[in-house]
């Protein structure tokens, strides 16, 4: 398995990447840009200590995991509050989208903040209620596939799962992306990737790092790609609008209709 040197986004193959001839390379290009994004700072959820897969809270061994990521959006989300376990919200203003400079609120916004996330307030560094941070985090979306015993054929009905990056981790993941295309001329999808969390120096947030493994094959990056078209725009799916809960009626009193 290839090794990332202490290097940013440094890596060293472990073979070489097969020839994709069949394919148009500025079509790869695309795909990979599309991942990587173009921001300029530089479902799996992530703990301080373990990584979880999104629909079942299963544990990972070693904080690790090894994936192919088949597709990657941004996402900012502004909550306007401190984090309460006990009581989970959808983000007050939010916004999903491909291109970093374009990124303006979801029309599913609950209190937009702002015309577009580059003028916002909120997306200032010092606009947080504690330390230098901004206030509206800027995270990233991941939808990923395990790859584990993965062939053409598991690469087509493998779940996926959502992966969404701290702000603490989006450099390592355009970094990492960077240099997968420039060492393999491939999109993410053309090649295994280890996941691992870590704590950073302060051990208080949670650090997600990336490796990559060898480049897949050819008739496996053909069904990868395959699996990533019939994803769409999946991951670009908004929040569900908030819904005021109902009065409790007194005892023996009955909904009047409206109509």
């Amino acid at each position: 398995m290839a090794k990332a040197t202490k290097a940013a986004g440094a890596i060293v193959p472990a073979k070489q990447a097969a020839a994709l001839t069949e394919y148009d390379p500025d079509e790869l290009a695309k795909y990979a840009k599309d991942m990587i994004g173009n921001d300029q700072s530089s479902v799996l959820r992530v703990s301080i200590r373990v990584l979880y897969i999104d629909t079942g809270n299963t544990e990972m061994k070693d904080n690790r995991m090894s994936v192919v990521i088949l597709d990657a959006a941004y996402e900012n989300a502004y909550y306007g509050g401190a984090y309460d376990p006990d009581h989970i919200a959808p983000p007050k203003c939010y916004a999903l989208g491909r291109d970093w400079n374009s990124l303006r609120p979801a029309e599913t916004a609950d209190e937009p903040q702002h015309d577009d996330c580059a003028g916002c307030k909120w997306n200032a560094f010092g606009s947080a209620d504690k330390g230098k941070g901004k206030a509206c985090k800027n995270q990233r979306r991941l939808a990923v596939i395990s790859a584990d015993g993965l062939s053409t054929q598991t690469a087509l009905v493998a779940p996926v799962a959502t992966f969404k990056l701290p702000p603490t981790s989006t450099k390592n993941f355009k970094s990492y992306g960077e240099a997968v295309w420039n060492l393999f001329k491939r999109p993410l999808f053309g090649v295994v990737t280890e996941v691992v969390v870590e704590k950073d120096k302060t051990d208080t947030y949670a650090v997600v790092k990336f490796d990559t493994g060898d480049p897949v094959d050819p008739a496996l990056f053909a069904a990868l790609k395959q699996r990533r078209d019939m994803l769409g725009d999946a991951l670009l799916a908004p929040y569900q609008k908030k819904v005021e809960a109902k009065k409790a009626l007194p005892p023996g009193k009955k909904q009047r209709s409206k109509f």
